[in-house]
């Protein structure tokens, strides 16, 4: 586990195996583990520069990542697969967002398709990212063409969703009157 505590930050590993908490080198936010746990993407901010970098834990290296120019970004998921990268600017003040998707092989930015997201998330397999956006909750493959799941005449910074597995979701709607669960599934299109 990463993470970050004090004033000014300092970052932090925690190894559950050794229950140890070790302070890093690190200096940055917008932690995301690779898939194989080895390495780390991250918003480096030394010398108040931000950068996207990747720190090796293995070799204790750090490499930045040259894809031009980078949206400012405050989370990252790195992808299943361990190609891509999820990117997602937050506004506090409107409680929505921007995201975008990094491709790792060839160092390029994708914009998804709509600016007012919350809750970016990859499909287990990372071959779909899921997000709520006015109106609901989508899914999409190429960060450009989506497909609305779930309409909701709520606000959606009441609604939340995970995934089961690569065809399923669950839904929570609190906005609503009464509390609702619905799972849905994609391939079947059907919620129950």
């Amino acid at each position: 586990i990463i993470f970050d505590y004090g004033t000014p930050y300092v970052t932090y590993l925690y190894n559950a195996d050794t229950d140890k908490i070790v302070k890093t080198n690190l200096n940055g936010y917008a932690y995301s583990w690779s898939p194989d746990g080895n390495s780390l993407f991250f918003n480096d901010i030394t010398n108040n520069q931000e950068s996207a970098k990747i720190y090796n834990i293995q070799t204790n290296t750090f490499s930045t990542i040259e894809a031009g120019d980078i949206p400012l970004f405050h989370v990252s998921h790195w992808s299943p697969k361990g190609d891509e990268i999820l990117l997602f600017r937050f506004d506090p003040e409107t409680a929505r967002g921007e995201g975008n998707i990094l491709n790792l092989s060839n160092n390029s930015i994708k914009k998804i398709e709509n600016n007012r997201l919350v809750f970016l998330t990859w499909s287990p397999s990372g071959n779909r990212i899921a997000y709520i956006s006015e109106g609901g909750i989508f899914i999409t493959s190429d960060g450009v063409n989506k497909i609305s799941i779930y309409d909701t005449p709520t606000d959606p910074q009441f609604v939340s969703y995970g995934w089961i597995n690569d065809d399923q979701i669950l839904v929570f709607d609190g906005g609503k009157t009464t509390e609702q669960f619905t799972l849905i599934s994609i391939s079947q299109n059907t919620k129950r």
